[in-house]
């Protein structure tokens, strides 16, 4: 198993992981909104995501599901690109 892709195993595993907002000040931040901040696709930060590649971010797939789900921290991914306040506009 990689660092930075995993599969949960019950719905307790991730009851804290769906908290998904635009807001900016939330503990994450969605796909497009640091894709946009990064100057990248989605699609893009979700392959890194996947292949840990980014120490700020997951992805994870639920039991017997083909899909990833993938989760942002805010404070770390502002951290990592010297933002301070959660705002990409600094």
């Amino acid at each position: 198993m990689d660092k930075s892709s995993f599969t949960l195993q019950t719905k307790s595993d991730i009851s804290d992981l769906n908290t998904i907002t635009k807001n900016k000040k939330s503990a994450t931040i969605p796909v497009a909104e640091a894709a946009g901040i990064l100057g990248v696709s989605p699609q893009t930060l979700r392959l890194l995501l996947q292949m840990g590649a980014a120490e700020w971010g997951i992805a994870y797939k639920l039991p017997h599901s083909r899909h990833y789900s993938y989760i942002i921290f805010a404070n770390k991914f502002y951290e990592t690109l010297g933002i301070t306040g959660g705002d990409a506009n600094c």
